[in-house]
């Protein structure tokens, strides 16, 4: 069977999973609800907004899953935390003066949280993983509306491309 891709090898999936680690420093029990009422500060929201806003602060590399977000909501609100209110037949969460305290008393927790969100990758780091994700990005609209010969040229390019990055690892 021949795949229209290479595979990564298994021992390349249990380097990302180790790099991973190394870069991202899992949240604390609780902390995912004091980034709920973190970015709720800021604007009332959807849940929907909300899993966005989590995700900027981690530079797009974490997003929460609806699962994750609807959950914390629910129990925030059943809390007095936050209101939800109808608007155009959709919830929109926002932070109730209970929640500002209960932030608030949580001074040093959200001070370590937005640390964890912001500081786990340096600058470079971050630009590297940005440029990533714009080239895959460039990748699927090119895919929807290309030649044969375009595609063949973007594959080469990438490839070129791919083999020097691969070299830098080597120097």
């Amino acid at each position: 069977m021949h795949l229209p891709f290479e595979p990564w090898p298994l021992w390349h999936v249990g380097r990302a999973r180790h790099l991973w680690g190394r870069l991202f420093k899992p949240l604390r029990r609780g902390d995912f609800r004091l980034l709920v009422l973190e970015v709720l500060k800021r604007r009332p929201m959807h849940g929907y907004e909300v899993a966005k806003e989590i995700s900027e602060l981690f530079g797009g590399l974490y997003e929460p899953s609806p699962g994750m977000v609807y959950p914390t909501l629910q129990w925030l609100e059943d809390e007095g935390y936050v209101k939800a209110d109808q608007v155009d037949g959709k919830k929109v969460y926002s932070i109730t003066e209970a929640g500002l305290r209960f932030l608030e008393s949580r001074g040093d927790s959200i001070k370590r949280v937005m640390e964890t969100c912001t500081g786990f990758l340096s600058d470079e780091r971050f630009k590297l993983f940005s440029e990533g994700r714009r080239l895959a990005q460039t990748v699927l609209l090119l895919l929807t509306d290309a030649t044969d010969e375009q595609l063949r040229e973007a594959a080469r390019i990438i490839e070129d491309a791919r083999k020097r990055i691969a070299e830098l690892m080597i120097k």
